[in-house]
């Protein structure tokens, strides 16, 4: 357990380097070349994002499993895993960057999205560096070099955040392409330099032709994961389009700076317990009855961690959209809000989700999600007339009112977990919460004591429903008692 907090530790501080550096390179953006450069960067993005999934092919999961589980087989083993994961990640980032490149410069205008030509090009040579790098941090993850990663990450993040500053105040034209590409290009320089040593390493399973059995399985295993990635992706495509074509190019980077803001922040949070929570109820996949208890617990805890963020975040909507971008950006408050509105709901289904992995229900998993995504697009797109640019925000609590229905359900079904009515009443009060910040009179909306106050109070409710200092953290952290309750099983 000392190893898991200590990983979480390094990653969580990376995490924070990363997102905050990435945070300056939006505000920069937002500063000086507006809603449109957001609208354009956020474009790229979501482009990189899609092709990073198409071509990784589930490499960032699968190979973590492949490199840790080689190395607690022997020498031969450990040896073809990190070959095999060292061969992938090459030839997956050659061949996304090869073809990422030529259909971004042959593509037609209506898949190009109004890019430059320069946008293009560096967009595929973007892709290659962030597959071959996702790759490579899954060889350093299975080797246990979280270090390694986390150093990649920041210099990455360091170096591309001063590349671009200097790139938007003397040539702004190149601002959104170096935004893009920088970061990526030195991670991925970091990566390959730490894992020099499999590169050669692979020469010898190239030429006894012995890696493909162990290549074939990995990918398989990654596609279940990577096809959800990829239907989120194609649909925050998809979306962004019909906004780019319907609304305009402004309202695009409004909706791109909401979509970030409630992204970054859950994402973090979640990301960081993942880290522990889907490897212990793995383990537990088939006890049913302990299963249940540790979900229960993680649904708890997310709540309690989470709910109190959602809440600040909520109420000062309007002060985070113009720290992070500028004071031009108030139509993305609305969005941002709907959104977080939704987000007390996902931290439930997040739990949920994971259950299925573990359980090894990946087509229920592939099913839910797709369910999210298609509701997501299809409210969007017949409210969008009617609300502009907010009709996003209330597709996306929708999706997420009809996703924690079905997946609540489905876990009944699938493993008995009975509805925890504790977690349902704390949902009820949060979101009141937020509702009430939103009635009160706007002098006072957007002040840090509303907001602090009200978060205060859900982190104090929270604890006193669930009893979280006696049951949960004792449950999460203390190895004792999960080795207890491994005995068990």
């Amino acid at each position: 357990m000392q190893r898991i907090l200590k990983a979480s530790a390094v990653m969580g501080l990376s995490s924070v380097a990363t997102v905050g550096l990435s945070a300056v390179r939006y505000k920069f953006i937002a500063l000086h070349l507006g809603a449109q450069g957001i609208g354009t960067l956020g474009l790229l993005v979501t482009l990189l994002t899609f092709g990073v999934t198409l071509f990784t092919l589930g490499l960032g999961n699968s190979g973590v499993r492949e490199v840790a589980a080689g190395e607690a087989k022997g020498e031969a083993q450990s040896g073809r895993s990190r070959a095999a994961v060292t061969a992938s990640a090459w030839a997956l980032g050659l061949l996304g960057g090869g073809v990422g490149t030529v259909l971004a410069l042959l593509a037609p205008s209506t898949l190009s999205l109004s890019l430059t030509t320069l946008e293009r090009s560096v967009l595929g040579l973007t892709l290659f560096a962030s597959t071959l790098s996702a790759g490579q941090i899954a060889l350093l993850n299975g080797l246990g070099q979280i270090k390694q990663i986390a150093r990649a990450n920041i210099y990455g993040s360091v170096i591309g955040t001063v590349a671009t500053l200097v790139t938007v105040f003397s040539v702004p034209a190149l601002g959104v392409a170096a935004a893009l590409a920088v970061a990526p290009l030195v991670t991925a320089g970091f990566t390959s330099w730490y894992t020099r040593a499999q590169v050669r390493e692979l020469r010898t399973y190239l030429g006894a032709g012995t890696l493909w059995p162990t290549v074939r399985p990995m990918l398989v295993a990654g596609a279940a994961f990577s096809a959800t990635v990829l239907i989120s992706s194609l649909t925050q495509l998809l979306i962004r389009r019909v906004i780019e074509v319907r609304l305009g190019v402004l309202d695009l980077g409004y909706f791109q700076a909401a979509w970030t803001v409630a992204s970054v922040y859950l994402g973090f949070v979640l990301n960081a317990m993942a880290v522990e929570y889907y490897p212990r109820i793995s383990a537990f996949a088939e006890n049913h009855q302990v299963l249940d208890q540790h979900v229960r617990r993680q649904i708890r805890f997310a709540l309690v961690v989470g709910a109190p963020v959602i809440i600040l975040l909520y109420s000062l909507a309007p002060s985070v959209i113009e720290l992070m971008y500028s004071d031009t950006f108030h139509a993305a408050i609305p969005v941002l809000r709907l959104q977080l509105l939704g987000d007390v709901l996902k931290i439930p289904g997040w739990a949920f989700g994971f259950l299925l992995l573990s359980i090894h229900q990946k087509g229920w998993y592939l099913v839910l999600e797709t369910l999210w995504n298609v509701l997501l697009y299809g409210l969007s797109l017949v409210l969008l007339p009617r609300f502009g640019i907010n009709a996003v925000g209330i597709g996306y609590l929708g999706a997420y009112v009809v996703y924690y229905i079905v997946i609540s359900a489905l876990a009944f079904f699938i493993v008995g977990f009975r509805f925890d009515f504790r977690a349902g009443m704390y949902i009820a009060l949060v979101i009141a919460a937020m509702l009430l910040l939103s009635s009160l009179p706007n002098y006072a909306l957007g002040t840090a004591f509303n907001g602090v106050l009200v978060a205060g109070v859900a982190f104090v409710v929270g604890m006193g429903l669930f009893g979280w200092t006696r049951q949960s953290v004792g449950l999460m952290t203390a190895g004792g008692r999960l080795a207890q309750l491994r005995g068990r099983k």
